[in-house]
């Protein structure tokens, strides 16, 4: 899955109405996991490149708040794993600034989602994060993967082990 450009104007007036309007306005019986995962997406890289902090922070707000709804992320784990992944490899490789600028500003916007990931979903974000490596090997930059292992790491460490 891949997001195409969200209107900034759409995903404002989103983040404005919040996480819980978004939910609750979304038709019961039709699966809207696509749609949330590209408002995810689309939030979480907005978050990473804004460079008004309020704004940045309204927009981190959406997504979380979207990611601690349980009935939602209890249904679309691997969806919004695979979103939140892509934000932050977009975040890498858009916006302004150093390269590691982007990547310390990503990770940061992108630590909360991974550890709500991790906790309730470690296997989806698992399989997410198999698909963003894979992602990036096919697109012939295996550094890339670096900067996704640095931040799942804190999460992998998180999961109880089994046994």
């Amino acid at each position: 899955q891949v997001v195409e450009a969200m209107p900034e104007k759409a995903l404002k007036s989103l983040a404005t109405a919040g996480p819980e309007a978004v939910v609750q306005a979304l038709p019961s019986g039709v699966d809207s996991g696509n749609l949330l995962a590209a408002v995810v997406e689309a939030s979480l890289l907005q978050a990473a490149s804004s460079t008004d902090a309020e704004e940045g922070e309204q927009f981190q707000a959406l997504a979380v708040g979207i990611l601690n709804d349980s009935s939602v992320l209890d249904r679309h784990a691997v969806l919004l794993s695979l979103a939140v992944l892509q934000a932050f490899l977009g975040a890498l490789s858009a916006g302004t600034g150093k390269v590691k600028e982007r990547r310390q500003r990503a990770t940061k916007v992108l630590q909360e989602p991974v550890s709500i990931l991790g906790a309730r979903h470690p296997v989806a974000l698992g399989a997410a994060f198999r698909q963003a490596v894979d992602m990036v090997l096919e697109g012939g930059d295996s550094a890339a993967a670096d900067p996704l292992v640095k931040l799942l790491a804190p999460a992998c460490a998180a999961v109880p082990e089994s046994g």
